[in-house]
């Protein structure tokens, strides 16, 4: 795991604050806002109509998150995670609800599926089963966008927001509106990463992907 982890848990990244301003598109629909403010989002969250063309070009990955503590590589992410991260889904429950609520933690590793895409400049991450973490546990996603290095004003262009598509429409949701822990940091040196307590689906707005093959080992080592 390296010296990013380190860097993960010394907070030492520069906050861009919940509160900033975004291009995110308005939102359309009251049935929209119902389900956004369900799930959990700010005033810049927001839904579009779902598009499965965008998916086309997902790959998909199995993996297996294990009760010791432990790092993986999803696609363009990674997922670094403490021991007895992972909320038991037969009892914990699901939903923005509960995302606060303590659980039975698992003591045997859980299979999880994932389908990583780009889709006009943007990196998605779905996960299956919907599963969710212990609220006392650190468990976060990181990625490295070397680009990611200009003013402050600029790196809101790399949020890290849930999203999920329901009844037809994707959502996209700033859970640092409600819980400012979930607050997206950059580092200085390009690396992005945020904690999440939950897992069905994220997005990061803008950033050209980590690529390994022309030898970067930031893009593999962590």
């Amino acid at each position: 795991m390296r010296r990013y982890l380190p860097l993960l848990i010394a907070g030492s990244a520069l906050i861009a604050a919940a509160c900033r301003d975004t291009i995110a598109p308005k939102r359309s629909t009251t049935a929209a806002d119902v389900v956004l403010s369900k799930l959990g989002g700010g005033p810049r969250s927001y839904a579009t109509t779902w598009d499965p063309s965008m998916e086309d070009s997902a790959q998909t990955l199995v993996f297996t998150i294990n009760p010791t503590a432990d790092s993986t590589r999803i696609g363009d992410f990674r997922l670094v995670y403490e021991a007895n991260s992972v909320c038991d889904p037969a009892t914990s429950g699901y939903g923005a609800e509960t995302w606060q609520n303590s659980c039975e933690t698992l003591n045997e590793p859980i299979t999880i599926t994932a389908k990583f895409w780009w889709h006009a400049g943007q990196a998605y991450a779905d996960f299956s089963p919907n599963i969710r973490f212990a609220p006392d546990k650190n468990v976060y996603l990181w990625l490295l966008r070397p680009e990611a290095t200009g003013p402050m004003a600029d790196w809101m262009n790399y949020d890290i927001w849930y999203t999920t598509v329901i009844d037809g429409m994707r959502y996209y949701v700033d859970e640092a509106y409600n819980d400012p822990s979930l607050a997206t940091h950059v580092e200085e040196n390009g690396q992005v990463w945020r904690r999440i307590k939950h897992f069905s689906g994220y997005n990061v707005f803008r950033g050209e992907p980590c690529d390994d093959t022309a030898g970067d080992p930031d893009c593999v080592s962590m």
